[in-house]
């Protein structure tokens, strides 16, 4: 792993969401660690199946974000068996949106 997790949402009952890059791009995990109240437990779940049960929610859009923005890094950078994206071409990345979706 690189780094410390980056916490990329909190919710107002203290919910955090964070993102832990993995050794090699693709391999990224988002941590959700629950409140106290609601027993402080942890889950792990790979970037793509977090966005994919998150839809619209305001954690995935956060998550999104961050991502976005770290496109330079070369962390973020597609896994070699994700496709590509041209400069001028219409994003396909992992964790862009699918036109027209609106849930999950």
């Amino acid at each position: 792993m690189s780094g410390d997790p980056i916490q990329f949402s909190a919710s107002s009952n203290g919910d955090r969401w964070l993102l832990e890059r993995g050794p090699t791009p693709g391999e990224d995990t988002v941590i959700h660690r629950a409140n106290l109240p609601s027993g402080g437990m942890e889950t792990r779940l790979d970037v793509r199946s977090f966005l994919e049960v998150t839809g619209d929610r305001p954690e995935a859009a956060a998550l999104r974000d961050l991502l976005e923005k770290n496109v330079g890094d070369a962390e973020a950078q597609p896994a070699p068996s994700e496709p590509t994206v041209e400069a001028g071409s219409p994003s396909t990345s992992p964790w862009a949106k699918p036109p027209g979706k609106t849930g999950p």
